[in-house]
């Protein structure tokens, strides 16, 4: 068997090793309400854009493929999970790394290692996105334009115009997150016992601003009876968790989940058990097939990172998750002719 038909085994359909995060769904849609001239209001966009990151890394063992291929196991995934590392609110800069993110297990951020961050922004000499394809001589084929989503600014580079619509249903402004507040559906429920009860929240959203409500249902509601000030909605507006009520409305950060596959190549003596070609060969096949093909790269690296990023967010009346969304899928590599090019669709891929 030839080293390009044992290569072109490794990879196991890539894109669909991806674990897709649980969709965060099932809060009760929320009615608008009019507001009456005399009630403070607050913006219903956070008052900064931030981002809390979630990156998960999987890294491919030769071993492990090959006593599994002998095994005749038809399902392998040599890809072995190695954890998770996480920030909120998370400044990204350059030269930042996985292992400085803040959550995370010590064995977990010693396999992330120096890697940068990447997929998101441009950062230690790599672009923001690595989506392209390219010619023999690793010039560029068919390129895209890559966006700093650690921005507000790249927010249509990430959500399609009806996503964004729908986050900002009301119409807030979109520099930002919504807000998180204390909402629900604008009704009355009846009981078994015929006591009517309101299963909305304190507060409402309007053309893009939060304010407290003075109706309920239609029906006029006087909130200062229960402690609640319609001249601090930032306060008032805030939710109860566990029973207990926050201090203040919550700001909102977007939510971003990777996963982060390290294909290191073989080791010249692995190339010789298992390929039974000299190191110097295999080196010069994978870095042409992998990191020049996948990331333009002609110069000497012994493997690639594949990056897959997906964003999420609830809208401006936390009323539903948008989300999980990909937006590098259908890129240059979904039209090429070369599969093992095509499978890479929706992956950021660097060659370090």
């Amino acid at each position: 068997m030839t080293a390009l038909t044992l290569a072109k085994r490794t990879f196991f359909g890539l894109a669909s090793a991806v674990l897709l995060a649980t969709t965060l769904n099932g809060f009760a849609q929320t009615t608008q309400n009019s507001q009456t001239s005399a009630q403070a209001t607050i913006p219903s966009t956070s008052a900064e854009f931030g981002l809390n990151l979630t990156a998960c890394r999987f890294s491919f063992d030769w071993d492990t493929y090959f006593s599994e291929l002998e095994a005749g196991t038809t399902d392998a995934n040599p890809y072995l999970e190695q954890g998770c590392v996480a920030g909120q609110n998370v400044e990204f800069g350059e030269g930042d790394a996985y292992a400085a993110l803040d959550i995370g297990q010590a064995s977990t951020k010693a396999a992330f290692g120096e890697d940068p961050i990447l997929g998101i922004y441009a950062n230690q000499n790599y672009p923001a996105q690595s989506l392209n394809t390219y010619t023999e001589d690793g010039t560029t084929l068919v390129a895209i334009e890559t966006a700093e989503r650690n921005q507000a600014s790249a927010l249509p580079s990430i959500f399609s115009e009806q996503e964004l619509q729908t986050i900002y249903s009301t119409g807030g402004e979109r520099t930002a997150m919504p807000r998180i507040f204390s909402t629900g559906p604008d009704e009355y429920r009846t009981e078994t016992d015929g006591q009517r009860v309101y299963r909305g929240g304190r507060c409402a959203v309007e053309n893009g601003e939060l304010f407290v409500r003075t109706e309920r249902a239609g029906e006029t509601f006087n909130p200062s009876l229960y402690g609640i000030d319609v001249e601090e909605p930032l306060e008032a507006c805030a939710r109860s968790v566990n029973g207990e009520r926050l201090d203040e409305v919550e700001e909102q950060n977007l939510q971003v989940y990777q996963f982060v596959y390290e294909f290191a190549y073989p080791s010249a003596e692995q190339c010789q058990t298992y390929f039974e070609v000299d190191g110097e060969t295999c080196a010069t096949f994978f870095q042409n097939r992998y990191g020049r093909d996948l990331a333009g790269t002609i110069s000497e690296h012994d493997r690639i990172l594949s990056v897959y990023t997906y964003y999420g967010t609830f809208d401006d009346q936390y009323s539903q998750w948008v989300g999980w969304v990909n937006p590098d899928l259908n890129g240059p590599r979904a039209d090429s002719e070369d599969e093992f090019i095509q499978a890479y669709d929706g992956y950021s891929v660097y060659a370090l």
